[in-house]
């Protein structure tokens, strides 16, 4: 069961985190394991707990901001468009 230990940012706050230091950017490493079902996952918590790594559990929707940030960074460009050529492109 999710306590509020277990999910101690929400995602405006986790996202905020991150953004606010250069050393939690550069030294921060992660991963995110997807298992089959709650039992599985709570295992692998668990012996993460025991060799003494964080565990920190994360909704579907933070799964989905990491992942839609890691695309936009991917598709970067840093070249300005105007308003009328998104909405030309956003509109059918």
């Amino acid at each position: 069961m999710k306590t509020k230990k277990d999910i101690p940012y929400g995602t405006s706050d986790f996202r905020s985190l991150m953004n606010k230091t250069k050393y939690v950017k550069e030294n921060m490493t992660s991963i995110i394991i997807s298992g089959k079902d709650k039992k599985e996952l709570e295992a692998l918590a668990f012996l993460a707990k025991k060799m003494g790594v964080n565990v920190r559990h994360i909704t579907t929707d933070e799964t989905e901001d990491m992942l839609l940030g890691g695309v936009m960074e991917k598709v970067r460009t840093n070249k300005k468009v105007s308003k009328k050529l998104v909405m030309k492109n956003l509109l059918p």
